[in-house]
């Protein structure tokens, strides 16, 4: 058995497979690594196809719970609906697997690039593969995207999969396409690939990212017709625990250079008229790092749509603003801050390789707060060291202050700190991975404790919310007079039922309450 090869190659596609979860957020789907190996392609000439399947079905398909998330069952309550739920269904979004391969054999492509863009939907990935190689084994399928870079063995070792490409796309793609074609090229020096033998798995050692004039900034339309997403930068030094940043993307920070930029910016601006009203999202984690970078291109863009409005909803680190650059960003046309906190809890933070400085969280709130800016807040719930007190902690802080509350379920990611040795991974499946599954990777906290959470963060924001039903009401009354968490749900005559989240931590629920009716 040798690597595959091929002698020409005139058409690809590349495709985002459907997505398994319990949920899907369309307008923040961008699909922006994708459009680059898209790019990257086209300009070797390769007539190329992308089709990103998780948009192109309106409903989502309710498909059966894992096996694996059967933990999950007894707190998935039918009919629930309401503002304090968890989640009832999973669902997939997207057409059938079947019907996605079909549409993909029929561009009869030479290759098949299909992204995954996080480990915990390797199977929906390996899945679109084996559909792909069924109705033709001849395509050369290649697996990248972040949730490979994490774990490119797990994909390798599949018969569906030909080649595996971890890392940064700009300094790949061009050389394997070369490998590809040329008989006598090895695959050895081509970074981050992987490929298969009759002597097994092999993983090339040559590691190199793109530098800033490789980086091609590109505008991904997201969620309507003046909605867009765009990267601008990689990479990032500040190495917190429960970050996977760097293993796509290293931990040195990059970004494109003005010139390209202001190409695409013009590019966009060619597409649509200058007093649209366009909304443009970043999606990097750190641009703070070269905040001079950042605003000269939020300056060109507001030049070339003077009605643009900003956001960074992947979330901004409030340690790396001021108070200055927070009106700066806001007097450019940033219309909501993302902020992204970690934890309340200094301890915690400490043991997860990160600083705190609330004093300056609180001084960003209090300016947004002046200028009506909305912000949201997120925090991890399920850190190496949290406890029922320290949650409740997290959720009082930020019920108490001017912030919506965004709480993420800390999940595991093949090779982050606490998780390097992927052997463990082989077993547990990657499903396990995604934050809606409320899985205790740490062992601090349990699934249930992970779940009350969940709610108690929606329970916050509830409280906070300008416009109650009599339903919303009647929900805070009965939590904050009983100390039990409650939801409400639809029968099947239609009728709206308030009644108590079986096994629920009431634990955790007393404490939030005491320290929220306390005022701390």
């Amino acid at each position: 058995m040798q690597p595959v090869k091929v002698s020409r190659i005139e058409k690809a596609v590349i495709a985002v497979p459907p997505v398994q979860d319990f949920y899907f957020t369309p307008h923040r789907f961008s699909s922006l690594g994708a459009q680059i190996v898209s790019n990257l392609l086209n300009q070797k000439g390769i007539k190329t196809t992308l089709f990103q399947f998780p948009l192109l079905r309106k409903k989502p398909l309710s498909i059966p719970l894992p096996p694996e998330l059967s933990y999950l069952r007894a707190h998935l309550l039918p009919g629930e609906s309401g503002k304090l739920s968890f989640f009832s269904k999973y669902k997939q979004y997207g057409p059938p697997f079947e019907q996605c391969a079909e549409a993909i054999t029929s561009e009869t492509p030479d290759l098949c690039f299909v992204s995954c863009f996080a480990f915990c939907y390797a199977p929906a990935a390996i899945k679109l593969a084996e559909q792909v190689k069924k109705r033709n084994p001849s395509i050369v399928v290649i697996a990248g995207g972040a949730g490979v870079s994490a774990f490119p063995e797990y994909f390798l070792n599949t018969f569906c999969i030909d080649y595996t490409i971890s890392g940064e796309a700009e300094v790949s793609v061009g050389p394997f396409i070369h490998y590809l074609m040329e008989p006598g090229s090895k695959p050895d020096e081509i970074p981050g690939l992987g490929w298969k033998s009759a002597q097994g798995m092999h993983f090339s050692q040559s590691r190199e990212f793109a530098g800033g004039n490789q980086i091609q900034p590109c505008f991904s339309r997201t969620g309507g017709s003046f909605s867009f997403s765009i990267s601008l930068s990689r990479g990032c030094p500040l190495r917190c625990n429960f970050c996977s940043n760097h293993l796509s993307h290293g931990d040195t920070f990059r970004h494109c250079n003005d010139e390209n930029f202001r190409k695409a910016a013009i590019e966009l601006n060619g597409e649509l008229s200058s007093s649209d009203p366009v909304c443009i999202n970043f999606e990097d984690d750190n641009l703070l790092l070269d905040y001079d970078f950042w605003i000269r291109c939020l300056k060109e863009l507001k030049s070339q749509f003077p009605q643009v409005r900003f956001f960074a909803e992947n979330g901004i680190d409030y340690r790396l603003l001021t108070p200055s650059r927070c009106n700066e960003l806001i007097e450019l046309g940033f219309s909501q801050f993302n902020l992204s906190l970690g934890s309340a809890d200094t301890g915690i933070l400490r043991g997860s390789n990160r600083a705190a400085d609330l004093q300056l969280y609180d001084n960003i709130l209090s300016i947004a707060a002046t200028a009506d800016i909305p912000v949201v807040t997120y925090f991890i719930c399920g850190l190496k060291q949290e406890t029922r007190q320290s949650i409740a902690e997290n959720l009082s802080f930020l019920s108490h202050r001017p912030t919506l509350a965004g709480i993420s379920l800390f999940y595991a990611v093949p090779g982050i700190p606490g998780f390097e040795h992927r052997a463990q991974f082989k077993k547990a499946s990657p499903v396990l991975c995604a934050g809606s599954s409320a899985f205790p990777w740490n062992g601090s906290i349990g699934t249930e404790t992970l779940i009350t959470a969940f709610r108690l963060a929606r329970f916050v924001n509830l409280l906070k919310s300008a416009t109650k039903s009599d339903t919303d009401t009647l929900l805070i009354s009965k939590i904050l007079e009983s100390g039990r968490l409650h939801t409400s749900t639809r029968t099947k005559t239609g009728a709206i039922e308030i009644s108590e989240v079986p096994g629920h931590d009431s634990e955790l629920v007393r404490a939030f309450l005491k320290l929220y009716k306390k005022g701390r």
